[in-house]
C-alpha cells in the first residue's frame, strides 16, 4: 500500500524536501496500523518525535 500513500500525498510540497519525505513516512506508518495512536504507529520514539515535530511545523 506504499504506492497508495505516494499517489495520494506525493503531490504535497512544503518547500522542503525533508518535510515532503517526512509526510510520506508518517502516512506509510499510519497506513500499516490505522487503529493505533500516532505515537504507537510510528514504531519508536525517534520516529514519533519526528512526526510530532512535523505536525508542529
Amino acid at each position: 500500500m506504499t504506492w497508495w500513500i505516494r499517489e495520494e500525498l506525493g503531490g504535497m510540497h512544503f518547500g522542503d524536501q525533508g518535510l515532503d519525505e517526512r509526510l510520506l513516512k508518517i502516512g506509510e506508518k499510519l497506513l500499516e496500523k490505522p487503529s493505533v495512536s500516532l505515537n504507537q504507529g510510528q514504531g519508536d520514539w525517534a520516529a514519533s518525535k519526528a512526526a510530532y515535530r512535523f505536525f508542529e511545523n
